[in-house]
């Protein structure tokens, strides 16, 4: 809503149209993307299950529950970084639920790996997992710029021609039902 009180939602739909499709055109062509900000995603990631016992013998004895910044170089950074991502921990389970004790490692999720670190990750147990190559090979193409792709009827030919994406934003239904049927949504979203 602020960005439509603003008048900038089509500008960041148009920015952000333009972003998905770097992305998918870069993970197609050298397998990674780097966002303006600095993150990286990766057409496939490398991941491992350990269980509890093979990550304490890393030095691993408990589990953070929120980000952590582990150094690259830090044989705990696949398990530790971006932060809790398993269950092997001495903590009691909630009722009916059944703790597998394993926690993921996982590689290359913030920048591509190279020939040599994929070696030894293959070799240390690592699989190669699909990641943003899935979201190209998605034939729905959701992040194609169409009537059908990101932010789908509103194209960059309506940025340029500085028509409103208004569209995007429905009446809420509760607004809706207590107009008493004077208001609706004339954009084609269902009046419910």
């Amino acid at each position: 809503m602020d960005l439509v009180r603003w008048g900038l939602l089509g500008k960041k739909v148009n920015e952000l149209q333009a972003q998905m499709t770097a992305m998918a055109d870069a993970l197609r062509a050298t397998g990674s993307y780097t966002f303006p900000n600095g993150n990286v995603i990766s057409s496939h990631i490398y991941t491992k299950t350990f269980t509890l016992a093979q990550a304490q013998t890393l030095g691993l004895n408990k589990i953070l529950t929120g980000n952590n910044y582990v150094a690259e170089s830090d044989p705990l950074y696949p398990l530790l970084f971006p932060g809790w991502r398993g269950t092997a921990t001495d903590w009691k389970p909630a009722q009916g639920v059944t703790l597998k004790n394993t926690i993921l490692g996982i590689k290359g999720l913030f920048k591509p790996l190279t020939p040599t670190e994929i070696t030894a990750a293959t070799t240390a147990g690592y699989a190669k997992v699909a990641y943003g190559i899935d979201l190209v090979n998605d034939e729905s193409k959701p992040w194609e710029v169409n009537i059908n792709g990101v932010f789908g009827g509103y194209l960059p030919a309506d940025f340029t021609a500085n028509y409103s994406p208004l569209y995007l934003v429905a009446i809420p239904a509760a607004t809706i039902q207590a107009s008493g049927g004077k208001v609706s949504n004339n954009y084609g979203f269902p009046n419910q």
